[in-house]
């Protein structure tokens, strides 16, 4: 079994475009930091965060890659909710934004 956290780029892109009752309050930012001073800023970090990441993904996307490289009952998970994984290794700091996804090999 694999568990796989990472930033849920459509909840960045919903509080991006203010839809789905998503704004960046919501996703634990009171205020944009003040060396991504627009919205646009903190969307391309997400994306790259300095290098740590080199794509954005939803569940659709995750899902789909999963199921080519071999995965099955690939499920969207939540924040501490896993059955096989401590719940510990969830960090808080990256519950309201994250994207929880387990799946079987």
């Amino acid at each position: 079994m694999i568990r796989l956290v990472v930033p849920d780029v459509k909840k960045f892109i919903g509080a991006y475009l203010g839809t789905n009752c998503l704004s960046w309050s919501s996703l634990g930012f009171q205020h944009l930091p003040d060396d991504m001073p627009t919205g646009m800023c903190l969307l391309n970090h997400v994306f790259h965060q300095k290098g740590e990441h080199l794509f954005g993904y939803d569940f659709e996307t995750l899902e789909y890659l999963l199921v080519v490289c071999g995965f099955r009952d690939v499920t969207l998970s939540a924040f501490r909710a896993s059955v096989e994984f401590h719940p510990d290794l969830d960090l808080a700091v990256h519950e309201h934004y994250s994207l929880y996804v387990e799946a079987v090999a």
